[in-house]
C-alpha cells in the first residue's frame, strides 16, 4: 500500500509542521492498515527545528510536489534473470508469467540488459532466412545459448521520481512498451508498463492548516485528498467524493489535532504534547491573539501539565529560539509563514513574524522594504504586507509595498514612511487579511 502524505501549507510555520507530524503519529496508531508519512513543503522554521532536536523528533520529509510519480504506479515485484540463464529457460519464464520483456540483472540487482519477445522473434526470423538448410541445428543451438548475445544493452531507464506525465511519451515510443525503473545507483527497483500508466494511481494525502490550492503542494488538483484539518476560511480545494473536513474557528490547527487525539482516546506522549503546545502558543501569540478561544486555553492547560511547564515561559522560550544566536536574515523571514490571497483579480501576500524584540527589525527598515519590493516584483504580488509582531508590546509594525493606497484604506493607517505601528494587532487571519477581503 502506498503511503498517505500529511502536510501543511507552503512556507510552513510551526503550526503547519507540528500538525502534520503529530497527526501522522496519531493516524499510524488508529489506522495501522495504512502508512502515514508527515511531510513539509518548505524549510523547517528555526524554532520548530529547535523543538524537534530537543525532543528527539525527526523532521518531516521535504516534498516538492504531490503529482503522480513513476514510483507511485510502477510494478515493484520484478521477475528477472541473470546473464547465465539459458535461452530456453528465459523463454519459458516469459511464457509462464506472460511477460513482454525480461530484465537481466546481476546478483546485486544492477541492470545488465533487457531480453524481449520482440528481440527473440527477430532473431529466430533472421536465422530462418539466413540458415534455412540447417534450421534444426540452429534451433538446438539457441536452446542452450546464453542470453548475453541477444539482450539489449542500450536501454532507456527511468527514475521512480520521474513525473508520470513526463514519462508517458517515453513509454509510448518504447518498442517494448515497458521501461525499467532504477535507483540512483542503477539497481532495478521496478518496471513501468502501459497498463500501469492507464491505471494511474493518484498520490493520497491529508491536508493540515490550509485548504486553498494556492497554498498547497503543486499537483494537488490531481491528488486524492482524504482529509482536511484546518482553522482558516474555506478555500477552493475540491474532492471527487465526501471526505472528513474538520474546520473549526479556533486558534491553531494543532488545537484541532489535539482534539482528534481526545476523540480517538489516544494518550499524548510528552514529545508530541510538547510540540503541540508550542504550535498552539506560537499561532495564538501565547494566547494573546484574538483568535485564541476557550478551547485553545483548555488545551494549553492540559498539554502544559503533560509537559510540566508554565505555558507563558515555555511560549517565550520557543519564540526566542526563532532567532537565538542567528543573524536576522530578511530573505528568510519574508519567505517564512507567507500566505497568498486572491482578492478579485489581485494577489495580496501577507507574512507574519513574531518576536520578543522588535529593535532588530526597526534597524533594518530600509533593507526590509527594498527586499519586499524585489519579492513582490518576482512573484507578481499586487500588495505585499509584512507583519512584525511584538509579543511583549502586543502589537505589530506593518510594512507594505505595492498598492500602498489600498493598504492604507484597508488597515486605516498612514504608510508614508513605508510602515506603521498597529497597537493590539496580533492576528493575520482575524485582523489583517479580512481587511483586504472586504
Amino acid at each position: 500500500m502506498k503511503p498517505i502524505y500529511i502536510f501543511g501549507h507552503r512556507h510552513p510555520d510551526n503550526d503547519s509542521i507540528v500538525s502534520a507530524v503529530a497527526y501522522a503519529y496519531l493516524k499510524n496508531i488508529t489506522d495501522p492498515e495504512n502508512t502515514y508519512v508527515a511531510a513539509r513543503l518548505g524549510p523547517m522554521p528555526r524554532e520548530t527545528q529547535w523543538l524537534f532536536d530537543k525532543y528527539g523528533i525527526e523532521a518531516p520529509e521535504l516534498i516538492e510536489h504531490i503529482r503522480t510519480r513513476v514510483g507511485d504506479v510502477m510494478q515493484t515485484e520484478v521477475i528477472s534473470v541473470d546473464s547465465d540463464t539459458g535461452m530456453q529457460t528465459a523463454s519459458r519464464i516469459m511464457r509462464r508469467y506472460d511477460l513482454r520483456t525480461l530484465p537481466v540483472l546481476d546478483h546485486e540487482g544492477y541492470v545488465q540488459g533487457l531480453l524481449s519477445y520482440r528481440t527473440l522473434a527477430l532473431c529466430y526470423l533472421q536465422e530462418i532466412i539466413d540458415h534455412t538448410d540447417h534450421f534444426d541445428g540452429m534451433v538446438a543451438d539457441l536452446r542452450i545459448h546464453k542470453i548475453t548475445n541477444l539482450m539489449e544493452t542500450v536501454l532507456e531507464v527511468i527514475s521512480p521520481e520521474n513525473l508520470l506525465e513526463d514519462t508517458v511519451n517515453i513509454l509510448l515510443d518504447s518498442p517494448d512498451r515497458e521501461l525499467i525503473v532504477t535507483d540512483d545507483e542503477g539497481r532495478c527497483v521496478g518496471v513501468l508498463t502501459r497498463t500501469d500508466v492507464v491505471r494511474g494511481d493518484k498520490r493520497r494525502c491529508i491536508l493540515v492548516d490550509h485548504n486553498e490550492m494556492s497554498q498547497s503542494a503543486p499537483g494537488i488538483a490531481d491528488a486524492e485528498v482524504l482529509e482536511i484539518l484546518d482553522h482558516h476560511r474555506v478555500g477552493d480545494i475540491q474532492t471527487s467524493g465526501p471526505i472528513l473536513f474538520y474546520n473549526i474557528p479556533i486558534g491553531s490547527t494543532a488545537s484541532i489535532v489535539t482534539l482528534r487525539y481526545q476523540d480517538a482516546g489516544v494518550e499524548i506522549p510528552e514529545p508530541m504534547a510538547a510540540i503541540l503546545l508550542s504550535a498552539i502558543l506560537t499561532d495564538t501569540v501565547i494566547l494573546k491573539s484574538p483568535t485564541a478561544t476557550e478551547i485553545d486555553r483548555a488545551l494549553v492547560k492540559m498539554l502544559s501539565e503533560i509537559v510540566g511547564v508554565d505555558y507563558e515561559e515555555y511560549g517565550l522560550e520557543v519564540l526566542k529560539a526563532r532567532n537565538a544566536g542567528e543573524e536576522l536574515m530578511i530573505d528568510d523571514i519574508l519567505n517564512s509563514d507567507l500566505k497568498e490571497y486572491r482578492v478579485d483579480d489581485r494577489t495580496v501576500a501577507i507574512v507574519q513574524y513574531e518576536t520578543v524584540d522588535l529593535n532588530p527589525i526597526k534597524e533594518r527598515h530600509k533593507v526590509i522594504l527594498d527586499t519586499m519590493v524585489e519579492h513582490a516584483r518576482v512573484r507578481n504580488y499586487d500588495t505585499f504586507v509584512f507583519m512584525a509582531t511584538d509579543i511583549i508590546a502586543e502589537g505589530s509594525e506593518i510594512f507594505v509595498v505595492g498598492d500602498i493606497e489600498r493598504a492604507e484604506k484597508a488597515l486605516d493607517i498612514d504608510l508614508a514612511s513605508g510602515s506603521a505601528w498597529m497597537d493590539g494587532v496580533l492576528s493575520r487571519k482575524k485582523q489583517v487579511a479580512p481587511a483586504f477581503m472586504e
